[in-house]
């Protein structure tokens, strides 16, 4: 995967991990050696708000960054984006429905929302109308209240991998535009990697503490 988004003019891949939670931390500890073109992130659900917090405090403040996968439980992606330690929610066109308030508090807490071309690649007909209509909205209301979009491939192998230019096009298909989807694809998960928008957000907790 690392030698395919080379020849697509990609700088790197980020590369998502769930499972258990030693699980996780052994295959970050594996996968060391190739940081230089790996960025590792770890992925978490919750089933309710307090498995979120445990989950949150488990995985937070180490040198990955760290993504909830959206939940149908309203409550749990309300917390979630609530938590500025969360760096982006993922796949929210598969969970309960983000609204405008959730919208606010990520762009609050500067917690991303992915955007993810999987959805759209694998789904069909009727199903690939109602991902459409999800994002859709969704990206209403990150444009109304300056949320950060995150623009994916969401690829598990090789072949689901997308050049750039592939990815943008079909980010058409929702709305955005070209700033919007080369921000999202380009700009945004650099400042995700180098904490751009945390640390002030860490420094003002630090202060209140």
């Amino acid at each position: 995967m690392v030698s395919l988004a080379d020849r697509f003019g990609y700088a790197g891949i980020a590369l998502l991990i769930s499972g258990e939670d030693d699980e996780i931390l052994e295959t970050i500890k594996s996968l060391s050696s190739m940081r230089e073109r790996i960025s590792c992130g770890v992925e978490i659900s919750a089933s309710s708000v307090s498995d979120l917090k445990r989950k949150i405090n488990r995985f937070s403040g180490r040198s990955y960054f760290l993504a909830f996968r959206s939940s149908n439980d309203e409550k749990v992606n309300r917390a979630a984006v609530r938590d500025f330690r969360v760096d982006f929610i993922a796949n929210p066109s598969e969970g309960a429905d983000l609204g405008a308030v959730d919208v606010r508090f990520a762009a609050e807490n500067a917690v991303s929302i992915e955007f993810n071309m999987q959805s759209i690649i694998k789904s069909r007909r009727k199903e690939r109308a109602q991902v459409l209509g999800k994002m859709r909205s969704l990206l209403k209301f990150v444009r109304k209240y300056r949320a950060m979009p995150l623009l994916t491939s969401g690829a598990h192998s090789i072949y689901e991998m997308r050049a750039p230019r592939e990815i943008i096009a079909l980010a058409y298909l929702i709305g955005m535009r070209r700033e919007e989807a080369m921000s999202a694809l380009c700009e945004i998960p650099e400042g995700i990697l180098s904490r751009k928008w945390k640390s002030s957000l860490e420094r003002s907790i630090e202060i209140c503490y």
